[in-house]
């Protein structure tokens, strides 16, 4: 692995790789429930050449984070990314709108528990090399979308906590998988047509001097390029649909890999 450092900078990076000799994955929106893991697992077993692993949120359909919400699936998946930080591989959770009760401060108690080596619940930066990158999950990006943004307010807000605390696990599990299952049919004209104005109003405000900063959460991989801006916007693709996440070379050449055909560079 190559020379590793956290550092503060002009872009607030979290995380410097200075001189990297592996590659940086990012895996997005891969939504897993129990039954559905297998693969997933088996992705995460050929990782071990990474530098770096960005999760860039949405790991599970619904998760509560907390450890007395933990089913079987849950600890499989947390194992197998475990296993990967114990290589001593950096692994960045950028939480989504699917992870619920993790905490604001990432503690020395919750680093013991979660695989995880940085948690963010909004943006990150990394310098890789003379590049850098910015990741975000992206359902904060269409601000039009008011429904969904009182929703996220709520569900992430300290009574929402204090009411799941006070439920039996079982009980909590059953709300968040009918709740998901509700939101899902929600908002749909915002869900179906891309929000392409909502996306250029996000790129105005990125800093001129990143590399790229990738997006999940709409699940498409793309990316856009305005002449106006000059910081290229990498749409990640998810896993839930494609069985697909990104790789970035030590020279930072972005390639689709898709572990159910064969990997396209972009």
């Amino acid at each position: 692995m190559g020379t590793m450092k956290s550092t503060d900078s002009k872009f607030s990076i979290n995380l410097a790789i200075e001189t990297p000799t592996g590659p940086l994955y990012i895996i997005a929106d891969s939504h897993l429930h129990q039954g559905a893991i297998a693969p997933f697992l088996k992705m995460l077993s050929t990782l071990n050449d990474a530098e770096v692993i960005v999760f860039l949120g949405d790991v599970f359909k619904a998760w509560l984070a907390l450890p007395e919400f933990q089913d079987d699936s849950h600890m499989q998946v947390l194992k197998g990314i475990r296993a990967l930080r114990e290589k001593n591989i950096p692994t960045v959770l950028v939480a989504g709108n699917r992870e619920l009760l993790l905490p604001k401060t990432y503690t020395e108690e919750w680093r013991q528990y979660l695989p995880f080596t940085h948690l963010t619940h909004r943006d990150f930066y990394i310098q890789w090399g003379k590049r850098h990158y910015g990741f975000e999950h992206g359902d904060q990006v269409n601000q039009q979308d008011r429904n969904y943004l009182r929703w996220y307010a709520l569900s992430h807000s300290l009574p929402f906590e204090w009411c799941f605390r006070a439920m039996p696990g079982a009980l909590t599990r059953w709300i968040a998988h009918n709740t998901e299952k509700g939101m899902s049919q929600t908002n749909m004209d915002y869900k179906i047509s891309f929000p392409e104005e909502e996306i250029q109003r996000f790129m105005e405000h990125l800093h001129p001097e990143l590399t790229r900063f990738f997006l999940g959460h709409f699940h498409q991989d793309r990316e856009i390029i305005n002449p106006a801006h000059p910081v290229a916007l990498r749409l990640v693709p998810d896993w839930f649909s494609r069985q697909s996440i990104l790789r970035i070379d030590p020279q930072g050449t972005v390639e689709t890999l898709t572990f159910n055909s064969n990997p396209d560079q972009t």
